[in-house]
């Protein structure tokens, strides 16, 4: 194991909610519906942005708008600031 003794530096950033509190997240990021998966029960749906195909686990938040992993990361870098 890599970290073992370490701190990871991912895992540091990452917060643990309740199932509750994810219902209340504004998004839900999802890979593309094209996205090899070994899972036969996925969901899928619309990016909320761009409206490309995603697909997501059936355990995800249900309320949550759903987004792709591109749209997330440019709505990471308006909210920062940032290109």
């Amino acid at each position: 194991m890599p970290y073992v003794g370490k701190t990871n530096p991912l895992l540091d950033k990452l917060k643990i909610i309740s199932d509750e509190e994810a219902e209340t997240v504004d998004y839900v990021v999802c890979v593309p519906a094209s996205t090899p998966s070994r899972f036969t029960d996925d969901f899928f749906g619309d990016c909320c942005k761009c409206g490309v195909k995603v697909r997501y686990r059936w355990h995800m938040p249900r309320k949550p708008k759903k987004i792709c992993l591109e749209c997330a990361v440019k709505e990471m870098e308006a909210e920062r600031g940032t290109k």
